[in-house]
């Protein structure tokens, strides 16, 4: 009879269990942080409120800290129209050199720099002498709350002063002096 040794293998089994036990670990935790972002990307995506409809904002208040207004409400509405037209355009802030790009009831602040930013947008409207802007529904930052900015022109320059912004980001940029191109 052939006499044979026996052979251990327990430094094989150890190794294989340790590493058995780091990838039900590692993939554990992967699992777990799929589902933590899953479960934060729906409750933040249906925790935003949609933007209200221009009709749902009450502007017909026009900011009383204003002791110039630009337009007397008693003209006409071509007058109106009139001094619509004069904010309608792009608008360049001497503080940062954003644009804010002002046509019909729609706005757009956008940062031609190198690093690259998402525009603001939105609709804005004209009382009196003041302003509001209403970020779209796409807004990440700002959501749907309104801001109010008092507006002057004095000397071909735009003067935007925040009156109400709940705003952080949109009322750092809108409140500043602008510059038509």
């Amino acid at each position: 009879m052939v006499n044979r040794r026996k052979t251990t293998s327990t430094g094989k089994s150890k190794n294989s269990g340790i590493l058995r036990t780091i990838l039900i670990v590692g993939l554990s935790i992967f699992v777990l942080a799929a589902i933590s972002l899953s479960i934060s990307y729906f409750y933040i995506k249906n925790d935003r409120k949609s933007a209200p409809r221009i009709s749902e904002i009450d502007v017909t208040k026009p900011n009383p800290e204003i002791e110039k207004p630009i337009e007397n409400e008693s003209k006409t509405n071509q007058r109106k129209s009139e001094a619509l037209a004069l904010y309608e355009g792009t608008w360049v802030s001497t503080a940062n050199g954003s644009m804010l790009t002002l046509k019909k009831d729609s706005y757009l602040l956008d940062f031609p720099s190198v690093e690259k930013k998402m525009p603001l947008e939105g609709h804005f409207i004209v009382t009196g002498n003041s302003i509001t802007f209403i970020g779209s529904n796409n807004e990440i930052n700002c959501g749907a709350e309104p801001g109010q900015y008092s507006i002057l022109i004095k000397e071909k320059d735009l003067i935007l002063k925040k009156s109400v912004d709940k705003c952080g980001k949109r009322s750092n940029l809108l409140e500043a002096t602008w510059f038509k191109l």
